[in-house]
């Protein structure tokens, strides 16, 4: 399958168009920003916060809490199925867990073999209301030992399902918590794995190759 490839602001990359017709993304922020999940609140003190830690601020249409994009930041990788399409499922849950089964297959063929797929429902843990990698949903994809290694959401219309996907190059959750306070700080402790460039870009073509 053809990777589509955007580039640009994180407020930009998360308003264009989606179609089913450019089926994987992958996306680039050329500027570090704080994606707040769709129903994230925040206070009023919040936009001045992102801005005095560098960091530009945008919101996606999907769920979970706020994710950092940027250079060195994450892998972004939008998966867009049409409905009654190979990997269409009218459950939300067992959609996920499609989608992490394919990251599984796409991990194993970059050298990560025993990753696996979180099959129960949100578990919510110190730190997740406010940074989404802290907690873990159903089909994200764990490593042998627990720790997060993708993390996906999902935005669903009558045409189509987008499944929202992020790999961390890195994990610091300073910056975080000098945006969001002490509600953040937990996440320090939350298990994660980081991949380097080149193992996530295998993993991408390998995805590429495996949603055909």
């Amino acid at each position: 399958m053809r990777i589509t490839h955007w580039a640009g602001p994180a407020a930009a990359l998360h308003a264009r168009p989606i179609s089913p017709a450019n089926p994987l993304n992958e996306l680039h922020a050329i500027r570090p920003a704080i994606v707040l999940g769709r129903a994230q609140k925040v206070d009023d003190n919040y936009d001045a916060a992102a801005h005095t830690a560098g960091f530009e601020v945008a919101r996606r249409v999907s769920g979970g809490t706020a994710v950092v994009v940027g250079p060195g930041e994450c892998v972004w990788v939008d998966v867009v199925v049409e409905r009654g399409g190979s990997g269409w499922n009218d459950d939300i849950g067992k959609a996920g867990c499609w989608m992490g089964e394919q990251w599984v297959a796409a991990l194993a063929a970059a050298g990560l073999a025993g990753a696996k797929v979180h099959r129960t429902g949100m578990e919510r843990r110190p730190g997740s209301d406010a940074v989404c990698f802290a907690g873990v949903g159903p089909g994200e994809v764990l490593t042998a030992d627990g720790a997060k290694i993708v993390g996906i959401s999902q935005r669903r219309t009558r045409g189509w399902a987008l499944f929202q996907c992020a790999i961390p190059l890195r994990w610091d959750v300073a910056p975080l918590v000098a945006v969001f306070g002490p509600s953040a700080e937990p996440a320090s402790d939350a298990l994660i794995r980081v991949l380097s460039p080149e193992t996530a870009a295998t993993a991408v073509s390998a995805l590429a190759d495996i949603l055909g």
